[in-house]
């Protein structure tokens, strides 16, 4: 579709916005039963993986004994309770007898079904749902296990038929499942006439409501369903603002083909990603004719488009001062449009008295973002279980069975939680010669309180606060617990916030905690920053560390 530019511009609004109503028809054309479409959100994989192993793993830290059948199941107390509102009642309150004990008898419940309520409750997925939907539907309404029901509707309903469905309608009231129902109704309303099954027609007999809800639907049938939605979307830019000064002294004795400023820093406009820019300089250039590159680089990370305007001020401002335009890129630097040149006499009239260039630049870094204001509410997948499991450290003393002593401070805690999430802990807890093993008091030393408290936040939600203060202390922590993500997380955090005066500790505690990212990450920028780095510290370290030196001069060899 295409527009003049002078017709757009005259629906432009007063504040330099421009509307665009656009309508989309789009026509489906259904054989048979519609199903709902749905798109799914995952959980982080690497802790659904850690919780999941609890169920196989669960006789190393398991404290209730579930007996289905004489079958015996053996669970921690915590998870059944805070995945399900029935079994947390039946812990909690103390004139039930199962509160009293660690054996709970289930005696409505076939164990090859428990076992897949089990399944469920600690990692959110079923395997058997085509041969025990019906089994599962009344367990779900029995234990408050609403997604587990969903997916049990889902399934159910997927799958009707003229010989099932009666008996589907029939649970369907029975457990409570309302989309059930519904999508039983409507099968049957679209299936009239192939209903002549003896169940039917009694039900049909004994059941008015559905005999009213059957009529109705029967009457809102069509060949073509007409369905309006109304999504929009708002695309808008920012621009950013960076004024850079490169001194050149000396430069009409410059012979080498190329100068290469130092690398400029700042944070975009909108999203405050990290942005990274240098100029190189060619004194000797091509036709007589000296230029200046501009080389910059964007963080990974959004969706956010960028595009600069470079504008080269010799001194004093002019429309004639040499600019240039072009996009970015997040994978690496990218040179922003063409070369900006001047012939070599136009440079040294712009040179100051003691011989020295003064290039000062003024980049507009422009970036651009589209969102949906409106996005298209769809079957989204209920991802409660990590949100479960999270809810145990803000309620921490909710069946804990451990507490760590860390100073004054006591933190509540689960053993299989930590114990999953952590091979140290797991080790401290699984053989019995280990004093921890043999108390529910584990007293730590080395550590403050309030970065294991970061540590255990970590444990049971995956993120951490204050990440920015504490880097250092949590990379130590991450080592001695061996848990990578964490320690990926402070190496990301410190590798962004490197300076000459931190550069030096930082490449000592990444040697120290195994931090190889985080030490590449020091040697490079030491390297770009060679001349700036007169502290004792790093000269201490430069010369009682080999293998840092041989680094530096490879790095040093790659920027030339």
């Amino acid at each position: 579709m295409r527009v003049k530019r002078e017709l757009v511009e005259k629906y432009l609004l007063k504040n330099d916005v421009l509307t665009l109503d656009i309508k989309v028809a789009i026509h489906e054309v259904v054989v048979g039963d519609p199903l709902n479409s749905k798109t799914e959100s995952h959980p982080d994989p690497q802790m659904l993986d850690h919780f999941a192993s609890l169920l196989s793993m669960a006789k190393n830290f398991s404290d209730t004994t579930l007996i289905v059948d004489g079958e015996t199941f053996t669970v921690h107390r915590a998870i059944l309770a805070v995945r399900s509102p029935v079994f947390a009642a039946m812990f909690e309150h103390a004139e039930m007898k199962e509160s009293q004990k660690n054996q709970v008898i289930i005696p409505d419940i076939k164990p090859h079904v428990f076992q897949e309520v089990l399944r469920f409750i600690y990692t959110d997925t079923g395997q058997e749902l085509d041969k025990l939907a019906h089994e599962l539907l009344a367990a779900a309404d029995k234990y408050a296990l609403d997604r587990l029901g969903t997916m049990c509707e889902e399934f159910l309903g997927k799958h009707l038929s003229v010989a099932t469905v009666t008996r589907t309608l029939h649970l369907a009231d029975m457990h409570n499942a309302k989309q059930l129902r519904h999508r039983a109704i409507q099968f049957i309303a679209k299936n009239i006439k192939a209903m002549q099954t003896s169940d039917w027609k009694s039900l049909l007999a004994n059941n008015p409501d559905v005999a009213a809800e059957m009529f109705s639907e029967l009457t809102k049938i069509r060949n073509i369903t007409e369905v309006t939605m109304d999504p929009a979307c708002k695309t808008e830019m920012k621009t950013a603002v960076f004024h850079s000064t490169w001194i050149i002294k000396g430069f009409s004795f410059i012979e080498t083909d190329k100068y290469s400023s130092a690398i400029f820093t700042g944070l975009s406009a909108f999203t405050s990603r990290a942005v990274f820019w240098y100029f190189s300089f060619y004194p000797q250039g091509h036709s007589d004719r000296a230029y200046v590159d501009v080389m910059l680089k964007i963080d990974n990370g959004g969706s956010s488009k960028f595009y600069a305007d470079v504008e080269l001020e010799l001194n004093k401002r002019s429309k004639d001062n040499p600019n240039t335009t072009g996009s970015t890129a997040v994978s690496g630097f990218t040179k922003i449009g063409c070369d900006m040149s001047m012939s070599r006499t136009d440079w040294e009239r712009y040179l100051l008295q003691d011989d020295t260039l003064s290039l000062r630049f003024r980049i507009s870094l422009h970036e651009i973002v589209s969102e949906m204001q409106k996005p298209l509410k769809m079957l989204q997948k209920d991802s409660q279980l990590l949100d479960n499991y999270a809810s145990l450290f803000s309620s921490s003393e909710f069946f804990s069975d451990l507490t760590v002593v860390i100073g004054k401070r006591e933190f509540p805690a689960h053993r299989a939680i930590l114990a999953v999430r952590s091979p140290v802990f797991a080790a401290m807890f699984k053989h019995t010669e280990m004093a921890e093993s043999q108390q529910k008091r584990v007293v730590i030393h080395d550590i403050e309180p309030h970065v294991f408290e970061e540590v255990l936040r970590f444990i049971y939600t995956d993120t951490v606060q204050g990440l920015d203060k504490l880097a250092h202390e949590l990379l130590a922590a991450a080592d001695k617990y061996a848990l990578d993500r964490l320690r990926n997380m402070c190496e990301e955090c410190l590798g962004k916030n490197l300076s000459v005066e931190t550069v030096t500790k930082t490449l000592h505690l990444a040697d120290l905690y195994h931090a190889k990212q985080l030490h590449q990450l020091a040697v490079q920028f030491i390297a770009k920053n060679i001349k700036s780095m007169q502290t004792h510290d790093w000269k201490d370290l430069l010369t009682n560390n080999a293998d840092v030196a041989a680094e530096m001069f490879s790095e040093l060899t790659k920027l030339r």
